[in-house]
């Protein structure tokens, strides 16, 4: 792994057992109750970073197709909690994309970590490397509302 990943890596490693551990318990209903009533559910949650997860694959060269994308990116309007993908679906293609991520980011070369994305995230780097720190970032936000969605269902937090 190049040396410069490392860090990034061990906070998907963390990103990835807090994600299990948040979905872990809830009940079909609470996994779609929507936090305050205009929030974010935690399966919206859990979809957004498995999309987000696509994306970074992407940028790291991969060309597994994002189906998470239409339901879960960036942007996406918040729909009835019918017309989401199950959870479990959800948890499986989690289950998969980082084991791909993993992979990626054992292997990746230093000329493909200075590839300059076509994406503008808000970091002065422009690179692969720079979405990758910042999507890291990004991802432990959300998972920070995982745990404060639990919370507000009644269910244990994920930390302390």
């Amino acid at each position: 792994m190049h040396a410069q990943v490392a860090p990034a890596f061990w906070i998907y490693q963390i990103n990835e057992r807090l994600y299990s551990k948040a979905l872990d318990g809830v009940s079909a209903a609470d996994m779609n109750e929507r936090a305050g009533g205009a929030g974010n559910s935690l399966l919206f949650v859990a979809g957004h970073l498995l999309a987000s997860r696509h994306v970074l694959l992407a940028l790291m060269g991969s060309d597994t197709p994002n189906p998470w994308g239409e339901f879960f990116g960036r942007g996406a309007p918040h729909l009835a909690a019918s017309a989401y993908p199950p959870i479990d679906e959800i948890r499986v293609g989690w289950q998969k994309v980082t084991e791909e991520l993993n992979r990626r980011l054992e292997e990746i070369s230093e000329a493909e970590l200075a590839t300059v994305v076509p994406y503008e995230f808000p970091v002065d780097d422009r690179t692969v490397l720079g979405a990758i720190a910042f999507l890291a970032m990004h991802e432990s936000f959300h998972i920070g509302q995982f745990s404060l969605i639990r919370k507000l269902l009644g269910y244990d937090t994920l930390a302390g």
